[in-house]
């Protein structure tokens, strides 16, 4: 039984940390290429031709990690969205190198190549009975059409496709000034983390990103999570957003507490040592 709890724990971090490394890819690829426009020429260039295949890559590596592993619904969903936002990243890098232009780098194509099929002629018996269904339901969702014929390339894009139709999980606009992370990535991870586990309503959600990230002044009333059956759920909400959205500021961990202390109500006599997964 000790075992089978401490294949569980391991599994579920490894699974984790995957996911969270995705989020903090997008997130960073995201901010990187706002600044990047901003750049020298040259460096913008090379940017994009350093990205577009570092991107295939990652794309070849999560499904390969879907194929093999068992993984909860809400967290395959959480892997599809956060790869469906890749696939138009590369789609705006590619068109971006298409307006400047200029081709792939080969070096670039060389340095991040990622055989699939072969490395699933290493052990196939690591594939999942559904696999098939798996990748078919990813390429679907990130709108990725089936590989053509004598092409060892995994992904055919349609970007016509994908570009009109992005997924929304909330139409709510506001500016994110508090930090560097775009308005989506927030909008997606709290409707994720608190609407959808129903701690939240959307319209509660959307006042607090209004006041704690637009206009950053404290509300007349603290909101209220909907059920607080265990406080460290929430805290964990908190903390990982901290930790992996925001990419943990340096010296910043109190601003992201008061995101939780300042704003909802329970969590009055929290400190820095509460501030935890």
């Amino acid at each position: 039984m000790e075992n089978t709890e401490f294949e569980n724990l391991k599994y579920y971090r490894m699974m984790s940390n995957r996911l969270n490394q995705l989020i903090a890819d997008v997130t960073d690829l995201e901010f990187f290429y706002k600044s990047k426009k901003e750049s020298k020429k040259s460096d913008y260039i090379n940017f994009l031709q350093c990205e577009i295949p570092n991107i295939e890559t990652t794309l070849n590596k999560t499904l390969t990690h879907l194929k093999i592993t068992h993984i909860k619904d809400d967290a395959m969903q959480r892997f599809f969205r956060y790869s469906k936002r890749l696939n138009y990243l590369l789609f705006e890098f590619e068109n971006e190198l298409k307006r400047l232009n200029t081709s792939r780098n080969i070096e670039f194509e060389n340095a991040f190549d990622f055989d699939l099929d072969n490395n699933f002629t290493l052990d196939r018996n690591q594939l999942l009975p559904n696999y098939l269904d798996i990748e078919k339901e990813f390429r679907d969702f990130i709108k990725i059409e089936a590989p053509q014929q004598n092409n060892n390339s995994l992904t055919v894009y349609d970007y016509k496709e994908l570009t009109n139709n992005s997924e929304t999980l909330n139409d709510f606009n506001f500016k994110n000034n508090f930090n560097n992370v775009e308005e989506n990535t927030i909008i997606e991870y709290f409707t994720t983390s608190l609407v959808h586990k129903n701690y939240l309503s959307e319209t509660v959600l959307n006042e607090f990103l209004d006041l704690a990230f637009d206009k950053k002044t404290l509300p007349k009333h603290k909101f209220s999570f909907e059920k607080l059956n265990t406080q460290k759920a929430i805290v964990k909400i908190f903390y990982n957003f901290y930790i992996s959205t925001a990419g943990k500021p340096y010296g910043k961990q109190k601003e992201y507490l008061n995101l939780l202390c300042n704003y909802f109500n329970g969590f009055e006599n929290f400190n820095i040592k509460n501030f935890s997964k």
